[in-house]
């Protein structure tokens, strides 16, 4: 995540906006069980790396990869994206 998170923070700076989820830990776990109700995620699907921007689920290190620029630009374009609406999550406060 690192190799792809960290150069495109540095294009979009704070018009990136990215929170993270340690689904080790009870709570994020508990939120990840959350999304995967929320979104219906099958079970084919369900791993780490997940990201979810708007309403889209990206899982693994190939699509995040290949899909997120895009749907960066294309949420730029369109004057952002609101954050999901997963039970459980409060966006944090940048």
């Amino acid at each position: 995540m690192t190799e792809v998170l960290s150069p495109l923070q540095e294009v979009y700076g704070d018009k990136l906006q990215i929170a993270e989820v340690d689904v080790t830990t009870p709570e994020g776990s508990e939120l990840y069980q959350a999304a995967i109700a929320y979104f219906d995620i099958p079970s084919g699907r369900r791993g780490v790396p997940t990201m979810i921007v708007g309403d889209q689920v990206l899982v693994g290190s190939r699509e995040i990869p290949a899909y997120l620029p895009g749907l960066i630009e294309q949420g730029l374009e369109e004057g952002g994206v609101d954050w999901p609406d997963i039970p459980g999550f409060e966006p944090p406060a940048f």
